[in-house]
């Protein structure tokens, strides 16, 4: 019960910050850019979220991990989607193999958004931020 509790307060709090900055990029009325490269961050139940966002509005390899002492222990890769810019710059809900993943950016560098199995009724909100890598397509 305690543990429900928690994942429950992380969501919310998850969705505030998201809703947060939102907000205040929307207030400020400045376009969003997204940065071009790998973003990486963590979900509300702590595994890991990464992606890459391309030149042509695509974003690919969005990965889920679990991790365990800092280990991967698994992994399941959704796929991508095509990154609009008309409302903001965003993904609509897209699935890949019964896993669906949405998201918008809130500034030029840092992503909200869900991803789940298919069941729209469980979203698991994530964030994920730019990450200054070496090569364009080189790894953390």
């Amino acid at each position: 019960m305690k543990r429900s509790l928690i994942t429950a307060a992380a969501v919310l709090l998850l969705a505030v910050l998201g809703l947060a900055a939102t907000a205040t990029t929307s207030s400020a009325g400045g376009h969003i850019n997204p940065a071009v490269g790998h973003y990486k961050g963590l979900d509300a139940h702590g595994r890991q979220i990464t992606f890459y966002y391309d030149h042509n509005n695509q974003m690919s390899n969005f990965t889920v991990t679990t991790l365990h002492n800092g280990r991967a222990v698994s992994h399941i890769v959704i796929g991508g989607a095509h990154v609009s810019h008309h409302n903001g710059s965003m993904w609509h809900r897209t699935c890949h193999g019964g896993k669906c993943t949405s998201g918008a950016w809130v500034n030029d560098l840092q992503v909200h958004g869900t991803w789940d199995s298919g069941n729209a009724q469980h979203h698991t909100p994530f964030h994920a931020s730019f990450q200054h890598v070496g090569g364009a397509h080189s790894l953390f």
